[in-house]
């Protein structure tokens, strides 16, 4: 047997929701013992790839984990051997997760839980970021004037916006009702803070106040840019406060 072909005989073996391939098959020397132990050694490997990819997934979508339990399993096999692993990274392995709830079943059946992998996801993902230091009130007051015309605020990186078509209650994530039928958006404000994940439910033009602060916005720029979506001046002063007090706010030179 060429390398090449015994190579993708054992990776398929591996890649197998179940372990139906033997050592002996696959031409893997056991040793004397090999009638004892035909199916030992490629399912250590078996066993070791399913594990991890159930690890990986549960990383990643852990209201998930906890909303679906012992289901990931089944979950988790069937989304790997639709989608077998291309990136070395957790969330190129598992983030076409939501998109293969919401078009296979008996998932796609319940819509809400593409709609909370989805939001689990990008929740989850800022444990990814590196921590940044946030500016205080006593920091902006500090700037000159020609320091401020140089400065922009943004949210930091392990702070993000995000929409869902359900309100879900993340301390009762383990009783979501696969049934809920999903209605108009949720807009959400997700965080790290001392090391925990936070997520706050906001008005939709605090919201958009807030995407607009994941991009960044010249100090000088962010009334004149809140306006646009209906903030007064004061409302403006009051989310920048707010996010500063949240300790949410990176200030960085332009």
């Amino acid at each position: 047997m060429r390398l090449a072909a015994f190579q993708q005989q054992v990776q398929a073996a591996i890649l197998s929701p179940v372990l139906d391939a033997a050592d002996a098959e696959l031409a893997i020397k056991t040793g004397p013992r090999a009638h004892a132990c035909s199916r030992y050694r490629i399912a250590i490997h078996h066993d070791h790839f399913w594990t991890r990819m159930r690890d990986f997934t549960a990383y990643r979508y852990p209201l998930l984990a906890r909303a679906v339990g012992a289901d990931l399993t089944a979950i988790v096999r069937a989304f790997i051997a639709a989608h077998p692993p291309t990136s070395v990274a957790i969330g190129g392995i598992v983030e076409r997760l939501p998109a293969f709830l919401a078009g296979h079943a008996p998932w796609a059946g319940a819509p809400i839980l593409a709609e909370l992998a989805g939001f689990d996801f990008c929740r989850s993902g800022l444990r990814a970021a590196a921590e940044e230091p946030t500016v205080s009130h006593g920091d902006l007051a500090a700037l000159s004037f020609a320091a401020l015309e140089r400065t922009r605020l943004r949210l930091k990186r392990r702070a993000g916006v995000a929409t869902t078509r359900y309100r879900f209650d993340l301390a009762r994530i383990h009783e979501l009702p696969r049934d809920a039928a999903l209605g108009s958006p949720t807009y959400w404000l997700v965080h790290i803070a001392g090391g925990a994940s936070r997520a706050h439910v906001v008005g939709p033009r605090v919201y958009a106040a807030l995407e607009r602060l994941a991009a960044g916005i010249a100090i000088g720029d962010v009334v004149g840019a809140f306006q646009v979506i209906g903030l007064t001046p004061a409302d403006s002063d009051a989310i920048v406060d707010r996010c500063v007090c949240a300790n949410l706010l990176v200030a960085e030179a332009r």
